[in-house]
């Protein structure tokens, strides 16, 4: 089981409650706790900005309120400087992650305009949902290995908490995988690094305790 961002919500329980299901579990950009999340994000942005005298920035952060329950239009503002600051995206840009999905033989124009209108209808609706989840409390342990695909100028999904939720899980194996120039989606701007980790560290070392076992 891969789960990305808020997906690795969803990863973690559907982990939790049917592990005979699943080889492993990858996060990437593990989600722990929203209002947690959503406060170190913006204080990153801030910080950002006030480095940069970027006014403009500063004058439209300075009244949001995370995790932005009754307002979802304030998560807007805050991504949309968010990964100009690099805490989003990082090594490429939204235009090369667009190309990606445009030119591959996986997807129609169809498909991502169906994802682009999913994404908003999911902040909205299930955003309220996500702010009651706290990994820490909902999923202090897993029967599967864990690996921790995590990028370290990732504050879309904060590096620091996804490494305090790895001190106190639970796990048969568990690995934090630092992706050291990548922030939210090393999947795309690290992916070599990204494939090998998934097919050496991932489906290879499981493989090899699965035929161990059958000697």
């Amino acid at each position: 089981m891969i789960g990305h961002s808020w997906g690795t919500m969803l990863g973690l329980l559907v982990v939790r409650d049917h592990p005979e299901l699943f080889h492993a579990y990858v996060g990437m950009g593990q989600l722990v706790n929203l209002e947690e999340n959503e406060t170190i994000s913006l204080e990153f942005v801030r910080r950002e900005a006030e480095k940069e005298g970027n006014d403009e920035a500063l004058q439209q952060l300075a009244n949001l309120n995370p995790p932005y329950v009754n307002n979802i239009e304030q998560l807007s503002i805050q991504r949309q400087w968010l990964y100009q600051y690099g805490g989003g995206y990082r090594g490429f840009g939204i235009e090369d992650l667009l190309k990606s999905y445009i030119t591959s033989p996986d997807y129609s124009l169809l498909d991502l305009g169906s994802m682009v209108a999913g994404l908003a209808t999911v902040s909205e609706r299930m955003w309220p949902e996500m702010v009651g989840f706290d990994a820490r409390l909902d999923v202090p342990e897993l029967q599967v290995p864990v690996y921790f695909f995590t990028g370290r100028y990732d504050y879309n999904t904060p590096s620091e908490l996804t490494q305090k939720y790895f001190d106190v899980l639970k796990a048969p194996h568990k690995e934090m995988v630092w992706f050291e120039n990548s922030s939210h989606f090393m999947n795309v701007s690290d992916s070599t690094r990204y494939q090998g980790m998934l097919v050496d560290k991932v489906l290879n070392s499981g493989l090899e305790k699965e035929e161990m076992g059958s000697e």
